[in-house]
């Protein structure tokens, strides 16, 4: 019962109906190809009897006959030869000669199949040996008319052969035609049955197998094309209707997977959108094909006198086109399209980032705040330079109110001092008023000094140059700081220049340049050292003037804030030193001023030189 139960199934099966169609099949071309084999084997008979037989037949028969004009043709030359030599080599040959001969007449007449051929091939081979008896006898000069009787014999028998066999050929040919005609009939029955029966098969496979197999393709394309909403046809019991509902089942669940998918993406970019919605920056999400896909409220907001093109489905740049006309947002002067300015005054930082669809999220910013601290600092930059400038210019203009009543002091310090309208009394007034002269001088020095600077920075410090001998100066200078020295307990080293050497500088200026580096020599040299001062002529002709010491020195770093305006170096000696810093700075802005440069080249512990390079007389003048 189990076996007639799983009948049915068998039937029903795509694999038992192919065998079933494979068996007739192969039994159709099997009957097919035995025919076609049994007309190759008739077909390869008639040729043999046709051509291949009768062909050899004539070959041969006319290999046979070129053997022979061969032979006659040796024999001539036989006749005509006398020499022994010669004779035998042209035996020999016609030896060879009648061997190809009697072997092709043996071959013509075994593929021969002309029933009068062996008459023809009997009546050759005699007249042959009469022939070739006559032609054994090599004197007999009489006979070659004999000879030449037989030969034309024999060559009229050879076309006799060649005729015999063409002839029984065409007869041969008829019978093939004939056979061929009637084989071409069968095999056109025979193939015309088999395609019947094929085409009765294949329509049944049609209907039984390669149908549901192309409804099952097609729903399996429509469901990998993501095409779900279509009712999977029902198809028979065999493995193509076990597939279609395979195929429906894997619908329905793909139908489930897809659902919960689109609700888990519709809460995930609604809660997407909600963030963007809720940003304080203009955000637009932009696709590949430059479509808005997604614009926040924000964004219209800023940009209100074109928000009608601001929505999903427009081209972006459309967008941007119409902003750039209608001037809603004017870029900053410096041509950057980082940053932009709305009508109502607000500044705007736009961002590009791409997404990894090829797409673009355009964020702007508003930066308003930021831009007014920036507009606040730069205010406060601007009012810190201007009060510095009202600084310089405050100090200049009171240059004349401090410096009077100074001079004034010192004048009268001076008289007291100098007891010029006799003596004052007390011997202790003269001490005091000793005081206050140095003190005023100091004072007055410092002032100076500041009020100098001052007038650099302003730009109204300005040198009258006039014709100086340098060996003059360089004594003036010698006189004053000489007494320093002396006390300082240093050596004193000043070396005359040439003779008549002059420079064109202000007196005034150039005295206060070698002094301030003189005291600065003698300040920074410890007892027992020595302060040199030399004047001589540079390479490119400048007049130079050299102070060195051998004092406590300076570090490269030391020298740039040395040069600076109350600059102090921070060390130990240096906080030992009195001064206001102004020294070094002003000297380089009065060298400047001559036009001059000024370099200082020291080392701790060692001492310091300073050389100041002015231009000749004559260059000078004529910049003048």
């Amino acid at each position: 019962m189990k076996t007639l139960r799983h009948l049915p199934a068998i039937r029903l099966s795509i694999r038992g109906k192919i065998l079933a169609a494979f068996g007739a099949i192969t039994l159709i071309v099997a009957t097919m190809g035995g025919y076609a084999v049994h007309g190759i084997h008739e077909a390869g008979s008639l040729v043999v009897e046709t051509f291949d037989r009768p062909l050899m037949t004539i070959s041969h028969a006319r290999s046979a006959l070129a053997n022979f004009a061969a032979m006659r043709e040796v024999a001539v030359r036989y006749r005509s030869t006398t020499e022994a030599a010669g004779r035998e080599t042209l035996d020999a040959r016609l030896d060879r000669l009648a061997e190809d001969f009697a072997a092709d007449l043996a071959i013509a007449e075994a593929r021969g199949t002309s029933t009068d051929a062996p008459a023809a091939i009997a009546r050759i081979r005699r007249t042959f040996a009469e022939w070739s008896e006559i032609r054994s006898h090599r004197d007999a000069d009489g006979e070659w008319p004999a000879m030449d009787a037989l030969a034309e014999s024999i060559a009229g028998d050879l076309d006799l052969l060649v005729e015999l066999t063409a002839g029984e050929s065409f007869l041969h040919r008829q019978r093939a035609l004939s056979t061929i005609e009637a084989t071409r009939w069968l095999q056109v029955t025979g193939g015309a049955a088999a395609l019947m029966l094929t085409a009765l098969l294949t329509f049944v496979l049609a209907r039984r197998i390669v149908r549901p197999i192309k409804a099952a393709s097609d729903v399996a394309r429509r469901i990998a094309d993501g095409d779900l909403s279509f009712e999977v046809p029902q198809s028979s019991r065999d493995e193509t209707g076990a597939l279609l509902a395979a195929m429906a089942r894997m619908q329905a669940s793909l139908r489930e997977m897809m659902a919960r998918e689109v609700a888990r993406r519709q809460s995930a970019q609604m809660r997407l959108v909600g963030a963007i919605e809720g940003s304080p920056e203009a955000v637009v999400l932009v696709d590949d094909d430059d479509r808005i896909l997604i614009v926040n409220s924000q964004a219209k907001a800023f940009f209100a006198a074109v928000a009608h093109v601001l929505v999903p489905g427009a081209l972006f740049a459309a967008f941007q086109r119409l902003v750039a006309e209608q001037g809603v947002l004017t870029h900053a002067e410096d041509g950057g399209t980082g940053e932009g300015r709305l009508a109502d005054g607000r500044w705007l930082r736009v961002s590009r980032s791409p997404t990894r669809d090829g797409g673009t999220v355009v964020i702007w910013s508003d930066i308003s705040e930021l831009k007014e601290r920036e507009a606040a600092l730069r205010l406060a930059k601007d009012g810190a330079e201007a009060a510095n400038r009202a600084k310089t210019n405050f100090l200049t203009n009171m240059s004349h109110e401090l410096r009077t009543p100074l001079n004034a002091v010192i004048g009268f310090s001076e008289i007291m001092a100098g007891e010029m309208f006799g003596p004052i009394g007390t011997p202790q007034y003269q001490e005091f008023a000793t005081h206050i002269l140095s003190s005023g001088r100091h004072l007055l020095e410092v002032i100076n000094d500041i009020l100098d600077i001052s007038k650099s920075e302003a730009g109204k410090l300005s040198v009258v140059p006039q014709p100086i001998g340098v060996s003059q100066m360089l004594g003036e200078c010698r006189a004053i700081i000489a007494d320093q020295c002396t006390k300082a307990g240093l050596k004193l080293d000043v070396v005359p220049p040439p003779e008549g050497m002059e420079v064109l500088a202000d007196p005034v200026k150039l005295r206060q340049i070698l002094l301030n580096l003189l005291s600065n020599a003698v300040k920074f040299t410890n007892p027992g050292g020595t302060v040199s001062l030399l004047a001589g002529q540079a390479q490119d002709g400048a007049v130079q003037f050299i102070v060195s010491d051998t004092g406590i020195g300076m570090r490269p770093e030391d020298i740039v804030v040395a040069l600076t305006p109350f600059g102090q170096v921070d060390t130990r000696l240096a906080r030992k030193y009195e001064g206001t810093g102004l020294g070094l700075p002003l000297t380089k802005v009065l060298v400047e001023l001559h036009g001059g440069v000024m370099h200082i080249q020291s080392e701790p512990d060692v001492g310091t030189v300073v050389t100041v390079n002015l231009p000749q007389r004559k260059v000078l003048a004529e910049a003048a």
